[in-house]
Protein backbone atom coordinates (compact mmCIF):
# COMPACT_ATOMS: atom_id res chain seq x y z
CA UNK A 1 0.00 0.00 0.00
CA UNK A 2 1.39 3.33 -1.00
CA UNK A 3 0.32 6.92 -0.59
CA UNK A 4 1.70 10.33 -1.40
CA UNK A 5 4.67 11.53 0.62
CA UNK A 6 4.21 14.19 3.27
CA UNK A 7 6.62 16.27 5.29
CA UNK A 8 7.10 15.09 8.86
CA UNK A 9 6.00 18.55 10.03
CA UNK A 10 3.20 20.80 8.77
CA UNK A 11 4.19 24.14 7.28
CA UNK A 12 3.31 25.64 10.68
CA UNK A 13 5.99 23.44 12.30
CA UNK A 14 3.55 21.05 13.98
CA UNK A 15 4.22 17.29 13.80
CA UNK A 16 2.20 15.49 11.12
CA UNK A 17 0.51 12.25 12.00
CA UNK A 18 0.55 9.42 9.52
CA UNK A 19 -3.11 9.69 8.53
CA UNK A 20 -2.63 6.99 5.91
CA UNK A 21 -2.29 4.28 8.56
CA UNK A 22 -5.95 4.15 9.68
CA UNK A 23 -7.09 4.33 6.05
CA UNK A 24 -4.77 1.50 5.02
CA UNK A 25 -6.07 -0.70 7.86
CA UNK A 26 -9.68 0.03 6.86
CA UNK A 27 -8.87 -1.12 3.32
CA UNK A 28 -6.99 -4.22 4.48
CA UNK A 29 -9.89 -5.34 6.69
CA UNK A 30 -11.89 -5.82 3.48
CA UNK A 31 -9.33 -8.23 1.99
CA UNK A 32 -8.17 -11.75 2.73
CA UNK A 33 -4.98 -11.88 4.84
CA UNK A 34 -2.01 -10.66 2.82
CA UNK A 35 1.48 -9.36 3.64
CA UNK A 36 1.54 -5.60 3.32
CA UNK A 37 3.86 -2.65 3.70
CA UNK A 38 2.77 0.96 3.89
CA UNK A 39 5.13 3.32 2.09
CA UNK A 40 5.18 6.76 0.52
CA UNK A 41 6.12 8.20 -2.85
CA UNK A 42 6.94 11.60 -4.28
CA UNK A 43 8.79 13.19 -1.40
CA UNK A 44 9.43 16.81 -2.22
CA UNK A 45 12.87 18.27 -2.73
CA UNK A 46 13.11 20.12 0.55
CA UNK A 47 15.51 19.95 3.45
CA UNK A 48 12.64 18.95 5.74
CA UNK A 49 12.28 15.23 6.50
CA UNK A 50 9.35 13.37 4.92
CA UNK A 51 7.33 10.44 6.20
CA UNK A 52 8.73 7.09 5.15
CA UNK A 53 9.70 4.59 4.15
CA UNK A 54 9.87 5.58 0.48
CA UNK A 55 8.40 3.22 -2.11
CA UNK A 56 11.76 2.62 -3.80
CA UNK A 57 13.36 1.41 -0.55
CA UNK A 58 10.46 -0.95 0.18
CA UNK A 59 10.64 -2.40 -3.33
CA UNK A 60 14.39 -3.02 -2.88
CA UNK A 61 13.72 -4.68 0.48
CA UNK A 62 11.05 -6.96 -1.02
CA UNK A 63 13.37 -7.92 -3.86
CA UNK A 64 16.16 -8.82 -1.43
CA UNK A 65 13.67 -10.86 0.62
CA UNK A 66 12.90 -13.00 -2.42
CA UNK A 67 9.32 -11.90 -3.00
CA UNK A 68 7.95 -13.01 -6.37
CA UNK A 69 5.41 -10.25 -6.97
CA UNK A 70 4.37 -6.81 -5.79
CA UNK A 71 0.91 -5.26 -5.95
CA UNK A 72 0.96 -1.50 -5.46
CA UNK A 73 -2.27 0.13 -4.28
CA UNK A 74 -2.00 3.92 -4.62
CA UNK A 75 -4.97 4.50 -2.30
CA UNK A 76 -3.86 8.05 -1.58
CA UNK A 77 -4.90 9.06 -5.11
CA UNK A 78 -8.36 8.76 -6.65
CA UNK A 79 -7.37 9.19 -10.30
CA UNK A 80 -4.56 8.36 -12.68
CA UNK A 81 -2.11 11.19 -13.27
CA UNK A 82 1.64 11.71 -13.62
CA UNK A 83 2.55 10.22 -10.23
CA UNK A 84 0.58 7.07 -11.09
CA UNK A 85 1.15 6.69 -14.82
CA UNK A 86 4.85 7.55 -14.75
CA UNK A 87 6.19 7.10 -11.21
CA UNK A 88 4.41 3.78 -10.68
CA UNK A 89 3.55 2.33 -14.08
CA UNK A 90 6.96 3.11 -15.59
CA UNK A 91 9.59 3.75 -12.90
CA UNK A 92 8.38 1.43 -10.11
CA UNK A 93 7.49 -1.29 -12.64
CA UNK A 94 11.02 -1.12 -14.11
CA UNK A 95 12.55 -1.27 -10.63
CA UNK A 96 10.41 -4.29 -9.67
CA UNK A 97 11.16 -6.12 -12.93
CA UNK A 98 14.87 -5.37 -12.45
CA UNK A 99 14.61 -7.09 -9.07
CA UNK A 100 13.07 -10.17 -10.71
CA UNK A 101 9.54 -9.65 -9.41
CA UNK A 102 6.15 -9.24 -11.09
CA UNK A 103 4.46 -5.83 -10.79
CA UNK A 104 0.74 -5.10 -10.60
CA UNK A 105 -1.05 -1.90 -9.67
CA UNK A 106 -4.57 -1.59 -8.31
CA UNK A 107 -6.80 0.43 -10.61
CA UNK A 108 -7.60 4.00 -9.65
CA UNK A 109 -11.21 5.05 -9.12
CA UNK A 110 -11.06 7.65 -11.92
CA UNK A 111 -14.63 8.19 -13.21
CA UNK A 112 -16.14 5.03 -11.70
CA UNK A 113 -19.91 5.71 -11.52
CA UNK A 114 -20.24 4.53 -7.91
CA UNK A 115 -17.35 6.78 -6.85
CA UNK A 116 -18.84 9.76 -8.69
CA UNK A 117 -22.23 9.18 -6.99
CA UNK A 118 -20.52 9.01 -3.59
CA UNK A 119 -18.65 12.27 -4.26
CA UNK A 120 -21.89 13.90 -5.43
CA UNK A 121 -23.60 12.86 -2.18
CA UNK A 122 -20.79 14.35 -0.09
CA UNK A 123 -20.98 17.65 -1.98
CA UNK A 124 -24.78 17.80 -1.80
CA UNK A 125 -24.71 17.10 1.95
CA UNK A 126 -22.11 19.82 2.48
CA UNK A 127 -24.05 22.29 0.32
CA UNK A 128 -27.18 21.67 2.41
CA UNK A 129 -25.40 22.75 5.61
CA UNK A 130 -26.28 26.18 7.04
CA UNK A 131 -23.78 28.93 6.21
CA UNK A 132 -22.38 27.03 3.25
CA UNK A 133 -21.09 29.37 0.62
Amino acid sequence: MRTHGKRVKHSRGLPRRATAIPLSWAILKQLPPVRTRLCYQSAGRTEDPWLGPPLEAVLDELGRAGEEAVIVDPFGFVSDHLEILYDLDIEARAQVHGLGMRFERAESLNADPQFIRAMEAVVRDAAAMPNWA
